[in-house]
């Protein structure tokens, strides 16, 4: 059952995904989650879906406003955010990378570092 849900959420974000404009719109004056996802690797994500979902009691502002990269756009910006692979996640703010986490990693690696991010007052 928590496997469906999960799928049904990454439905949900691609679908969202989908409707945004080719160029990465980031209000630098707040605090931006961008997460790069390949569908493909689904296993892998499963982490990052989990951490997404225990974010998102504390900080569901930001992830309702999370801006999502599938495969097909998520290499474009690759170089620019620094980011090494897929899946990764990141958070923007005063057009800076304040917290990064990519790669196979457990819930609490990605909790943790965003956490940390999205609560400091900058």
């Amino acid at each position: 059952m928590k496997g469906l849900s999960i799928i049904m959420m990454i439905s949900l974000l691609f679908i969202t995904t989908a409707c945004q404009k080719e160029k990465l719109k980031i209000d630098s004056s707040t605090k931006q989650i961008v997460f790069f996802t390949d569908e493909s690797k689904y296993q892998i994500e499963a982490p990052y879906y989990d951490a997404i979902i225990a974010l998102k009691q504390q900080f569901p502002e930001e992830i309702k406003n999370m801006l999502i990269l599938p495969p097909s756009k998520a290499k474009d910006y690759y170089d620019t955010f620094k980011v090494k692979e897929c899946p990764a996640i990141i958070v923007m703010y005063n057009d800076q990378v304040v917290a990064r986490v990519d790669g196979e990693i457990s819930r609490e690696q990605i909790v943790k570092p965003i956490s940390s991010a999205l609560s400091k007052s900058q």
